[in-house]
């Protein structure tokens, strides 16, 4: 029996590479040419079948992650300075009220120092 390459299952095989999902495009397809006609369809069922099974395998590759979730820190209050701490800026919200400041619940008493206003803890 002589064997002849026919040049048509080469193309079949090398068409059916082409139109791969390209997650399957680096499979490999071997491919006899040239044993008999009949491997024609043969080789045309087995690419085809190749890349259905190629384009199932990279589709359970498509995993998208969840959403990230939400995580609110709230940072605890801070307690109230105690009297008698003295401070060179008020905080913001401070009311006036004579000459004492009100922020918030802690007063403060203003008075001049050698580099300028500092502000000392006084009680309500």
């Amino acid at each position: 029996m002589t064997k002849t390459r026919d040049p048509r299952i080469l193309l079949l095989a090398l068409a059916a590479v082409a139109t791969m999902a390209p997650a399957t495009a680096g499979a490999w397809v071997a491919v006899r040419v040239g044993v008999a006609p009949r491997l024609v369809g043969a080789a045309a069922v087995g690419v085809a079948a190749g890349a259905v099974a190629g384009a199932a395998a990279s589709s359970a590759y498509n995993y998208t992650a969840p959403p990230p979730s939400t995580v609110v820190v709230q940072q605890a209050p801070a307690a109230p300075p105690a009297v008698g701490t003295v401070v060179t800026t008020l905080p913001s919200g401070c009311v006036t009220s004579g000459n004492r400041y009100q922020c918030g619940s802690v007063w403060y008493q203003p008075y001049f120092g050698g580099n300028g206003v500092y502000y000392q803890v006084v009680a309500p």
